[in-house]
C-alpha cells in the first residue's frame, strides 16, 4: 500500500470530522470501545482491551447514533455519474442494475460514501478514567498508549482512492441485482454496488464487504513533573499529508523539552513545538 493512499484518507476523514478523530486504517480492521495500543504516524496498533483479564475495566457502552448515508470526497477533482438503470432510454425500465462512476482529475482523490453510520462511545467515561489512572500510578500502564473512547463504523462503504501521481482516474460500481428504478437512488445502502471497473484506482472497498470502522477517537494520559497525571482526550496535532516522524515535544517549566516518541502526527519529517496544557 502507498502511503499516500493512507494520507489522503486520513486528510479527507479529519477534515469531516475534526482532529479529535483518528481515521482507521485499514477500515475493514475491527475495532471496539476500550481498545488499547500504540499510535505510529497515524497508524493504531491494538495491544489489548481494557476490559480483558489482568484490565478488567468494565465499559458501558453508548446508545449508537445512525445517520443513514454520508459522503466524503477530496473536494474539487471527484465528480460522479450515477444511473438509476433508465439511461437515456425514453421508455425507463421499470427495474434495472445501478451504475455509479466515480472519476478523478487533477491529482489523487478520495470519494467515500458510508452507509448506517453508528456513532458510539464510552458511557461511563469517568469511572474508566480513574481506572486507568490507577493502573498507570501502580506501573501497570504505559504513557504512551492510548484508548479508543469513541467509534464511527458504518454498516456498508464505497471507497475509492486513485493512485499517486495519477492525474486521471476512474472506477465504475454496478449493482449486482435489479431494483426498481424509483428506489434507486445513491443513498440506498441496499444497492448492493460492487467495482466492475477500474483504472489508477490504489484502493477500493465495496458495499458487500460488510461493517467497516472508519475510525476512532482516543483517549491517553497527559503527565508531567509539576502536575498529577490526567486522562484526557487525545487530539491531532500539525498536518496531515506525507507521514513523517511521530514525534512531540513537552513545554516543561525549568526542565529541557522531551521528546515523547509514538503519540503526535506531524506530517513531514520534522520536529513540531506543540503547547501543551498538563
Amino acid at each position: 500500500m502507498s502511503s499516500s493512499i493512507y494520507s489522503i484518507y486520513k486528510r479527507v476523514l479529519v477534515n469531516n470530522y475534526g482532529q479529535l478523530y483518528h481515521p482507521n486504517w485499514d477500515p475493514t480492521t475491527n475495532r471496539e470501545l476500550g481498545d488499547y495500543g500504540t499510535l505510529l504516524n497515524g497508524l493504531f496498533t491494538r495491544v489489548g482491551n481494557i476490559r480483558d483479564e489482568g484490565m478488567g475495566i468494565t465499559i458501558t457502552p453508548s446508545k449508537s447514533q445512525v445517520r443513514a448515508h454520508q459522503t466524503f470526497s477530496s473536494g474539487t477533482g471527484v465528480s460522479y455519474n450515477f444511473d438509476a438503470g433508465g439511461g437515456g432510454q425514453i421508455r425507463a425500465a421499470s427495474s434495472a442494475k445501478a451504475k455509479l462512476k466515480v472519476s478523478f482529475t487533477g491529482g489523487q482523490g478520495v470519494s467515500i460514501n458510508a452507509y448506517g453510520i453508528q456513532y458510539t462511545q464510552i458511557q461511563n467515561y469517568q469511572s474508566v478514567t480513574n481506572a486507568v489512572l490507577a493502573l498507570y500510578n501502580s506501573g501497570k500502564w504505559s504513557k504512551h498508549w492510548v484508548i479508543v473512547t469513541d467509534l464511527y463504523q458504518a454498516q456498508k462503504c464505497l471507497m475509492a482512492i486513485s493512485n499517486e501521481g495519477s492525474q486521471e482516474a476512474e472506477i465504475e460500481f454496478e449493482a449486482q441485482h435489479k431494483l426498481p428504478t424509483a428506489t434507486a437512488t445513491l443513498a440506498n445502502a441496499n444497492l448492493g454496488l460492487v467495482c466492475k471497473s477500474q483504472r489508477n484506482i490504489g484502493y477500493t472497498l465495496d458495499t458487500l464487504k460488510g461493517k467497516v470502522t472508519l475510525g476512532f477517537g482516543l483517549g491517553a494520559i497527559s503527565a508531567s513533573f509539576i502536575r498529577r497525571p490526567r486522562f484526557q482526550p487525545f487530539e491531532n496535532k500539525g498536518r496531515w499529508g506525507n507521514d513523517g516522524p511521530t514525534t512531540m515535544n513537552f513545554e516543561m517549566r525549568r526542565t529541557p523539552n522531551v521528546h515523547i516518541p509514538d503519540m503526535i502526527e506531524t506530517g513531514p519529517p520534522r520536529f513540531v513545538r506543540v503547547q501543551v496544557s498538563v
